[in-house]
């Protein structure tokens, strides 16, 4: 068995994968709550904490596949965490290390971009149909990006067709970068900003945003930066299908008018799919790294920061 784990910026989730990483063991799905702005123990000893429950007997697993957000070296299990607002108490941290100190048993422990591991499990449980060329989008904490050809990541290609590292959260953008201004703080702040009163969540704003005017205006504006970042790069690279992913992705409906004239403006006329459970995809992405034909060709295509 394998087990692959998806964490992000308030939760971390895994399960059970079979030896081929395509199919999740329902019962041994957990979920747990995690504050990004923990220190790294903390954060560490909660990791270790759920790989261990989701399999206590540790002769069943062969490999921990982790889905996990950037900056990061994806090579080493190095943590670059800086200037996003999570994780950032593991700044130069070997999470590897630090994880099989933690696990009861020594297991390899293989690393994948959050959004590339998405968009991995996304191809591997047929969700992108025969798009050979896949990019996939994952909206929450911060802009996740993964540029897929033919199920493999690409993060190196002719300029102008894949950003460095295949990431789009630290691209330039109006007075800051992408991540200002497509990721849930933004919406929070400016809905505050707008309505005059705090949010606690994205989820709870988007439910009154289709009664409200003003909030749906934010997300309308959401929705225009998201194809502003998002355009140059899908047609640059020749993207068949957008797929979006993230606990965003769930109020598509308040930012999708904004976002289909945004890429219709740059030409760019292609599906854009939604896959609801993130989770799920990003937990079978990060177990094909123990699939031999992925890791092969994926194991060089790793980002270093």
């Amino acid at each position: 068995m394998i087990v692959g784990l998806d964490i992000g910026g308030h939760h971390v989730a895994g399960a059970l994968l079979n030896r081929q990483g395509h199919g999740i063991l329902v019962k041994s799905y957990r979920h747990s709550e995690t504050r990004s702005g923990a220190a790294s123990a903390e954060l560490l000893d909660a990791w270790a904490h759920l790989i261990t429950t989701i399999a206590p007997d540790t002769d069943q697993v062969t490999g921990v596949g982790i889905a996990m957000p950037g900056p990061f070296d994806y090579r080493t299990g190095t943590a670059f965490f800086e200037g996003n607002g999570k994780f950032q108490s593991l700044y130069g941290v070997n999470v590897r290390e630090e994880l099989q100190r933690r696990l009861p048993a020594s297991r390899e422990i293989r690393f994948l971009n959050d959004a590339t591991a998405f968009a991995v499990g996304c191809v591997a449980m047929g969700a992108t149909g025969d798009s050979a060329r896949v990019l996939a989008i994952t909206l929450g904490t911060g802009l996740g990006a993964a540029f897929l050809d033919r199920g493999i990541p690409v993060i190196e290609e002719e300029p102008g067709a894949v950003p460095p590292g295949g990431c789009l959260w630290n691209m330039p953008f109006k007075h800051g970068i992408a991540d200002d201004y497509v990721s849930s703080r933004w919406l929070l702040t400016e809905a505050a900003r707008q309505s005059g009163r705090p949010w606690e969540s994205v989820a709870r704003m988007a439910a009154e945003a289709r009664q409200n005017e003003a909030l749906r205006g934010v997300f309308a504006e959401y929705g225009a930066s998201l194809a502003a970042i998002v355009a140059p790069w899908a047609r640059g690279f020749g993207a068949e299908t957008i797929m979006l992913g993230g606990r965003i992705a769930g109020a598509f409906d308040l930012f999708a008018p904004t976002l289909r004239q945004g890429l219709a403006v740059h030409d760019v006329a292609i599906p854009i799919m939604i896959h609801e459970n993130t989770e799920d995809a990003a937990i079978v992405g990060a177990g094909q790294m123990f699939t031999p034909a992925f890791w092969a060709q994926a194991r060089t295509r790793l980002p270093r920061r």
